[in-house]
Formats: C-alpha cells, structure tokens, sequence
C-alpha cells in the first residue's frame, strides 16, 4: 500500500490521542492486530487509563501517548500506545519504550501499588505510526547497539521488544476482525482517497457507533475528521457536528461530482462530434450534428429556421455547425 504524505498538526496529535483514550478503540486495537494467545485472556471490561504525567514526571514526554491498565489473568497488565505522527522516524524507540517501562515499575513501586513487592506486572508496548515514511527502527532494543557484544555480557544488558501498527502500510486483507472494527475503519479512513469510498467508511462508522456508550467516541471521530480528514481535503467549510452530517455532506459532494463529470463527457462527447462533423462528416452526419446541438444549447430556436436548415447544402450546414458552437445567442446562429 502506497503512503500517502500530510502535514504533521498539533490538531492531528490532539485528534489521535482522543480517539485512543477511549476504551472501545483500545480493544478493537488489540483484538484486531495483535493476534496473539495472550489476548485471548484479557478482560476489556476493566480497561482503566493511566494518567502519563502521574507515571512521567521524571521523563519529558509528548503528550500524545498513552497508557492503560487491563487485568490480565486475574492480575494486571500495562499497555503502553506510543502515538507517532512524525515523517522523521525515532530510531530509539526502542529505549523511550524501556524508559516508560521503568518509570511505570518505580511508580507502582514508590506508591505501593503491589501487594507483593516482588511480583511486577507484564507490559505491553504498542507504538501507532502514521507518519508518510516506512516505519524501519528497531523494534528489540539489542538490535540498537552499534557493535557486536560479546556472549558473556549479553546477559547484563537490557532486553524489551514493542511492536508496530504502520497506518500507511497495513493490508487489512491480512488480517481477520472477530466482528466490525472500529480501528480498521480508522485505518481505511486514513488511506481512502475517493469520495465515495469516504462515505461508506463514514456509514459504516455510524453503524458501528450506535448506542450511548459511544457518544464520546462519535464526538472522537468528528474532531478528527474536522481536524484531520477535512484539512487534507481542502474542504472550506464550518466544522462538523456529527458523522451524519459528514455522510450527508459527502452525498451531495458525490452527486455535484457525479452531475459535473456528465456534463463533462457530454461535452467532450460533442466537440469530437462536432470536430469529426465539420471535417469529415456526411450530409446526413452534419444535419444530425447541427439539429442536435442546436436543440442542446438553444432549445427555443424558431421551426422555421429548422426547417431551413434541413435544406441547407453541405457547405452551408459546416459554416452554420462553427457558428453554432461559437454563438452567444440564437439570433447570432439565425443570421446565417
């Protein structure tokens, strides 16, 4: 899949995050593209966010990531959501994830949150990229070390994985959702490029966001689509209230388009007929021609000058075919 380059935005970070402080995200997110065993045992009816400058005080971190609490197997689990906006690809990533998980471990440590302090909970660390290059930094933070370390001082360094969603290159094909998933939406919303595909993006959306327990999510979805989706597409108009209002929106922008590409073909259509007609037309090709246009561009012109021009010659009917396509007004065509 090609990535398609926009603009890095304050408004964008802001629409991101919002959309993935929100529960519901964060579980079709993990049910949809992390399909490995361990998720199996989740429990998503215990999702709690994480207050990240509460866990990063000693840490100057974007505001746009994210971390959450999930009780996995009876005991916790930490989900760290880097969001990545930027083209400029950070090639350590791998050791901000380790500093977060850090930080993480000392703030539970300092604040007694364990009841053993011996026992730390898991961390998964999932970095959400979708800036316009190929994600290509290491994602094990072994592979970031410029030089080979020897086998008996491998042991004493330190060793995370995370893993990476790249918006721009993912083949939602690959990938088989358990139910409708509202990050595929916002995946497919992120690389759709016609009209018309938007709009059923956006209906689908609406469907997948019935019932009140989603009313915060829908307002999610409008801030990104007024802060995100609508900027790029250059539309000059008042922001957005709901997804309805985007779907009735994009309606009439398909039948305007859809009405202008008619007219477009029509035309078309006609001045490589009338071009063919004048130069190389029969009698009967350019009376056909001429009473056509005629009738398309000036339906009110007089019968008797219709029935003239069916006993005009065939020289006569080339002039009077320039005329027509050049004139303003019957009576310019009529003074032939």
């Amino acid at each position: 899949m090609s990535k398609k380059v926009h603009k890095t935005t304050h408004g964008y970070d802001h629409a991101l995050k919002l959309l993935f402080s929100h529960p519901a995200m964060i579980e079709s997110l993990i049910k949809g593209f992390v399909p490995e065993a361990w998720t199996k045992q989740l429990d998503f009816s215990s999702l709690q966010k994480v207050s990240v400058k509460h866990v990063t005080d000693d840490l100057r971190t974007r505001e746009s990531d994210i971390i959450w609490k999930i009780d996995f197997k009876k005991k916790s689990l930490y989900i760290i959501c880097l969001l990545e906006f930027q083209s400029a690809i950070d090639k350590f990533m791998a050791v901000r994830v380790l500093t977060y998980i850090g930080l993480i471990y000392q703030d539970l440590i300092r604040h007694e949150h364990i009841e053993k302090i011996d026992e730390l909970p898991p961390v998964f660390s999932l970095v959400l990229y979708t800036g316009s290059k190929t994600w290509d930094a290491p994602t094990k933070l072994k592979d970031c070390f410029s030089y080979a370390i020897p086998e008996s001082l491998k042991k004493y360094q330190p060793n995370i994985e995370y893993a990476i969603l790249d918006i721009g290159q993912i083949d939602l094909e690959e990938y088989t959702f358990e139910e409708d998933n509202i990050v595929s939406s916002l995946v497919e919303l992120e690389n759709v490029c016609s009209l018309t595909n938007t709009k059923v993006i956006i209906d689908k959306l609406i469907s997948q966001l019935q019932g009140d327990q989603y009313n915060s999510l829908r307002k999610a979805f409008v801030v990104y689509i007024n802060r995100v989706w609508k900027p790029r597409k250059r539309f000059a108009r008042k922001e957005f209230i709901d997804l309805n209002e985007v779907s009735l929106m994009l309606s009439e922008r398909i039948d305007q388009w859809e009405k202008e590409k008619i007219q477009e073909g029509i035309q078309q259509g006609m001045q490589q007929g009338m071009q063919q007609g004048i130069q190389t037309g029969t009698y009967n090709e350019r009376l056909s021609l001429s009473l056509k246009l005629l009738a398309h561009k000036f339906p009110t012109a007089p019968l008797a000058f219709k029935e003239k021009l069916q006993e005009m010659p065939y020289d006569a009917l080339g002039v009077l075919l320039e005329k027509i396509i050049i004139a303003n007004s019957i009576d310019e065509v009529v003074e032939v």
